[in-house]
């Protein structure tokens, strides 16, 4: 099969890592300042080995062009010795740890996994939706206003009643439904283990006011997502301004903090400086038959600051997964996220307004 292709290739590049890692380590080791930062990667918080990674390397945060960039060289130098370019837009890492998962979103890498080995990928383009609302100006009233730019179908509309939302009740659920449908595909043990931490991480209640989109309750979707049966966007503020119902109820989950680092060169010496931080979390969103009370649908995705990723879902009932998409995009709106990377292009992502974006 492919996964196992991919496996057996990376086990050769794994090898031949290996074999010249000591003589790359020691010239590195040559150069001065070359390991300045001290930059650590480790889960304090986590009792087990399995969840602590250290790197001693430099990164650059800085967005550069990258058409004509070999992909080795896109891999920070800071985490270089914990992951190496494979083939095309793959890399390879045997570490699975969540802090080295987290820093790889927030550089940009979406993580996938075979049984063996986490495989980061860097795709040249994305399938997203940006801006996820736009302000508009009524010219007779001169009154500001957002409008969501997910389009929602009428017939997916009319379905609302059918379903109810949750977010984060259920991610071993969610998880056995994407192998229901795809099967293992690339959602091995080692990587949801470290999805699962992460999960756990984003759902406890902290006293935080970044961006999250989590609820401890269900919701009708009908409700949660009144906007999609209003033409009026006065009527959707009013509701979000009168209830709140999904801003100041939502637990604040931190996530995994990754940090940001500028990378300086001077006279062929690598300095660091880290600059900042930034929260990566992980969810999970359930969509269930309201009727019956069974998972109808639902996906795996992740937030980097005001950008959120769709990683991976699955849907059991007709309709789920398009209620689900309108739903998560109307209340990913609400609560402040400016962008929905939705992954590689396909026509039903186009026709939610998504368009495809380069890598810069």
């Amino acid at each position: 099969s492919k996964s196992k292709q991919i496996e057996h290739l990376n086990e050769q590049k794994q090898q031949q890592h290996e074999s010249g890692y000591k003589s790359s380590n020691s010239s590195r080791a040559s150069t001065p300042n070359s390991t300045a930062s001290g930059s650590s990667l480790s889960t304090s918080t986590h009792s087990s080995n399995e969840y602590a990674c250290t790197s001693t390397k430099a990164t650059s945060t800085v967005l550069k062009k990258t058409k004509n960039i070999h992909p080795a060289k896109l891999i920070p130098l800071y985490l270089r010795d914990l992951v190496q370019h494979s083939h095309s837009d793959y890399f390879v890492s045997n570490h699975f740890c969540p802090n080295l998962i987290a820093q790889l979103m927030c550089e940009g890498f979406l993580p996938i996994s075979t049984s063996r080995f986490l495989l980061p990928k860097l795709h040249k383009e994305r399938c997203v939706i940006y801006p996820l609302r736009r302000t508009s100006t009524a010219t007779s009233t001169s009154t500001m206003s957002l409008s969501n730019m997910v389009h929602t179908s009428k017939s997916t509309k009319k379905k609302l009643k059918r379903f109810n939302l949750t977010i984060n009740q259920d991610f071993d659920g969610v998880v056995a439904g994407c192998h229901g449908q795809h099967g293992i595909s690339w959602l091995y043990p080692k990587i949801v283990s470290s999805f699962k931490y992460m999960h756990e991480q984003t759902k406890q209640q902290q006293p935080s006011h970044s961006h999250t989109i989590e609820s401890s309750s269900s919701s009708s979707l009908n409700d949660a997502s009144l906007s999609l049966n209003s033409n009026d966007e006065r009527k959707e503020n009013q509701y979000v301004n009168q209830n709140n119902h999904h801003q100041t109820q939502m637990q604040k989950g931190l996530g995994i903090t990754a940090k940001l680092y500028q990378e300086t060169q001077h006279q062929h010496q690598y300095q660091l400086e880290m600059i900042g931080s930034c929260q990566v979390k992980l969810y999970s969103i359930e969509v269930w038959n309201a009727q019956t009370g069974e998972l109808s649908g639902g996906e795996l995705g992740y937030s980097v600051g005001t950008i959120y990723t769709s990683l991976t879902g699955f849907s059991t009932e007709d309709s789920a997964g398009s209620v689900q998409l309108a739903a998560l995009g109307k209340l990913l709106g609400l609560c402040g996220y400016e962008m929905w990377d939705l992954g590689m292009s396909l026509d039903y992502k186009k026709k939610l307004g998504a368009r495809n974006m380069e890598r810069s």
